[in-house]
């Protein structure tokens, strides 16, 4: 994931794959099969790599909810947080 180009992450898949081939045979053979969309990223332009690796749907939802809480003061709750959390998400 984080090999500057699409050959070094080709060779970083295939050291982890001759690493989990010996003890985890069935892994390997998971991984191998899904290789492509396992680098999948490296289709994409450079400039977009490092906010595809951080895009999580989860993480922005409470990236919003950190940010509201930093910002306001007074209204922690449970109830007026699960409300917030329930209108951001």
């Amino acid at each position: 994931m984080h090999a500057d180009i699409t050959a070094a992450a080709k060779r970083a898949f295939q050291r982890l794959l001759n690493t989990y081939d010996l003890k985890h045979p069935i892994a390997a053979v998971y991984l191998q099969k899904e290789q492509d969309k396992l680098l999948m990223l490296y289709a994409f332009p450079a400039a977009l790599w490092p906010s595809l690796r951080t895009t999580n749907p989860r993480e922005s939802t409470f990236g919003t909810i950190r940010h509201r809480i930093t910002h306001s003061t007074g209204f922690l709750t449970c109830d007026s947080m699960l409300h917030m959390m329930f209108k951001f998400g």
